[in-house]
């Protein structure tokens, strides 16, 4: 999954064969805030709101909705925030040395 932060693309997490993204953001009521981009050839199956709520017992999504609001999706923005300030101190030193 990318998390895309001022048109700079950040590698948050990998996900594997059989793996469901973007449930998380559904069930909160999130807008979505990762773009998912495939390393190799893959089939995708995409689920609107009210084919996801018939595919998965109404048991399962409370599970994922309990377990997506243990993800805090805000710590991982801090992180990328505090990395491309860095970044860009970096980048101002260099050119203040030339």
């Amino acid at each position: 999954m990318l998390v895309i932060r001022r048109k700079i693309l950040y590698k948050v997490k990998e996900i594997k064969a059989g793996q469901i993204f973007g449930a998380e953001e559904m069930l909160l009521g999130l807008s979505r805030r990762c773009r998912i981009t495939a390393l190799s050839h893959c089939n995708v199956i995409y689920l609107n709101k009210q084919d996801f709520k018939l595919a998965f017992p109404m048991q399962v999504q409370k599970d994922m909705k309990a377990a997506a609001k243990d993800m805090d999706l805000g710590k991982i923005l801090d992180k990328i925030n505090k990395y491309y300030k860095q970044r860009k101190l970096n980048n101002s030193a260099i050119l203040d040395a030339t």
